[in-house]
């Protein structure tokens, strides 16, 4: 369930209380479900960071006692994947170009909040969207690591993975055993060069690669070592 489906937790600095109503009043407008928590000080802002980290910031640029800029700054160290929205009564180019080189969304002038819902919507998408990137990049990272550890650990049988080209990628301790070839001797190599001679010739190894390819290839046949022994 996406974070907007279940309802954000938005977290306003905003020093300003009216401006405040009217922000959640344009949020509950534009059909947002939504949780919102004011701060004003920066020891407020810092509390909720660490104990009650938010789905998204909206953030005033000059408040009497916080800059929003010192605040999007402590969100970039701390939690940079919170999407960070400035909500303002400046309309200063200068510095909403700023606000965006220093990793803000977003840079609203509280004088056209009709905008502020679709930038909110993109926001939280593209964050969502990043996290489900990350979360697929650490999976993958984890299943390269226990492949590793079960190539490391299988002794009595030969396992090694070739990339799209046939290129040996992979080459376990079992293998060396079975095939005659150390890793160091293999690994970047073609894995054509365990066949013989003729069966490069009519392209074997170019086959077989194809059909495993497309699915699965099983089959019993003639190996090289490298002394040239076949077996």
């Amino acid at each position: 369930m996406s974070s907007e489906q279940k309802g954000l937790r938005i977290l306003m600095v905003e020093d300003a209380e009216d401006d405040a109503v009217l922000i959640n009043h344009e949020l509950h407008r534009g059909g947002l479900a939504f949780h919102a928590t004011r701060v004003e000080t920066q020891e407020e802002f810092l509390r909720e960071l660490t104990h009650n980290t938010p789905d998204l910031i909206l953030s005033d640029h000059g408040l009497s006692s916080f800059d929003g800029f010192e605040a999007l700054n402590l969100v970039q160290e701390r939690c940079p994947d919170v999407p960070f929205i400035f909500v303002t009564g400046s309309q200063d180019e200068a510095q909403a170009r700023t606000a965006l080189r220093c990793g803000a969304r977003a840079w609203i002038p509280k004088s056209n909040l009709s905008g502020i819902v679709p930038v909110v919507h993109d926001a939280v998408r593209l964050t969502e969207e990043r996290t489900q990137r990350r979360l697929a990049e650490e999976k993958i990272r984890e299943h390269a690591e226990q492949l590793r550890v079960v190539f490391s650990e299988l002794k009595g049988c030969a396992v090694f993975t070739l990339g799209h080209d046939g290129r040996v990628a992979e080459w376990n301790a079992g293998a060396a055993v079975l095939f005659g070839f150390t890793a160091d001797k293999i690994v970047g190599r073609h894995f054509g060069c365990l066949y013989r001679p003729e069966d490069r010739a009519i392209g074997k190894p170019r086959l077989d690669l194809s059909l495993a390819a497309d699915g699965r290839h099983e089959e019993e046949g003639w190996r090289v070592r490298p002394d040239g022994t076949q077996f």
